[in-house]
């Protein structure tokens, strides 16, 4: 760093700077702007995604209308008269 008179007048020229001042805020403004969309974008997202849930969970059938008793044997057993025998 520079603390010669030269370096000190050109700080303070460009703490003084319209241009750079100028420069500055429009960075903290684009900055801000940003933030903001990036939450929006996640509210819109996140009430988006809740919205598509609730609706698949609206327009699913009832569970309880099924009858989940079973309705046949699925294996059998043979012994040695080759008689069919149930498992349960």
């Amino acid at each position: 760093m520079n603390y010669g008179k030269k370096g000190s007048k050109k700080r303070q020229a460009e703490l003084t700077s319209k241009g750079i001042m100028y420069g500055k805020k429009m960075r903290v403004i684009f900055c801000k702007v940003l933030l903001v969309c990036c939450f929006a974008v996640a509210i819109i997202g996140g009430s988006l995604g809740f919205g598509v849930y609730k609706g698949i969970l609206d327009s699913a059938p009832s569970i309880d209308d099924i009858d989940a008793t079973p309705t046949g044997y699925l294996t059998t057993v043979l012994d040695n008269q080759a008689m069919r025998l149930p498992l349960w």
